[in-house]
């Protein structure tokens, strides 16, 4: 055998032990949609479920001092004055399995990844948002590229939800 088949033939296994350790579904990717169609599937892109609601999240705050505020009770969309700051919260949306796809998906219903969203406001002016993980607690966004500019960085923990509703589950 000459040298160039020797090093197509490791080529090939070397290609074939990626695509088999490598954590997709070889026949899945086969299989996807093409650009165009009416799937959703596509290779390199996590497929997303609709945000489940909740009835109230309770939060903790800290600060870029590590000062702590809290319990919060928030309910969605409620604006939460932040103990005479000058900043309020918001809270928006709410992920069962929170997943970064380039932007915020849930990935499915099974409580893996809980996290809340919430917005940082100055009285009337959006600031920022950031998120309130379950089991990571003051989560910062800084190194995802999120910039606070001037405002109080702040950080949350979910600590507690009530009322979790799952899209197009029965009674809904």
């Amino acid at each position: 055998m000459n040298s160039k088949t020797i090093v197509f033939i490791v080529a090939v296994i070397i290609i074939a032990l990626l695509i088999i350790f490598s954590g997709t579904d070889f026949r899945r990717w086969m299989n996807r949609q093409q650009p165009g169609s009416h799937g959703t599937e596509t290779p390199g892109v996590v497929e997303t479920v609709a945000l489940p609601t909740v009835d109230k999240i309770v939060i903790a705050v800290e600060d870029s001092h590590q000062n702590q505020y809290g319990p919060i009770e928030l309910e969605p969309g409620e604006r939460y004055e932040l103990n005479g700051t000058g900043y309020y919260l918001v809270f928006t949306d709410f992920y069962t399995h929170w997943n970064w796809n380039g932007q915020p998906v849930n990935i499915s219903y099974s409580e893996n990844n809980v996290v809340a969203k919430i917005e940082v406001w100055n009285d009337t002016e959006y600031l920022y948002y950031g998120w309130g993980f379950k089991n990571v607690p003051f989560f910062r966004m800084s190194s995802m590229g999120v910039d606070v500019g001037n405002a109080e960085h702040y950080a949350f923990s979910l600590l507690s939800y009530e009322g979790l509703t799952i899209p197009g589950a029965e009674g809904e």
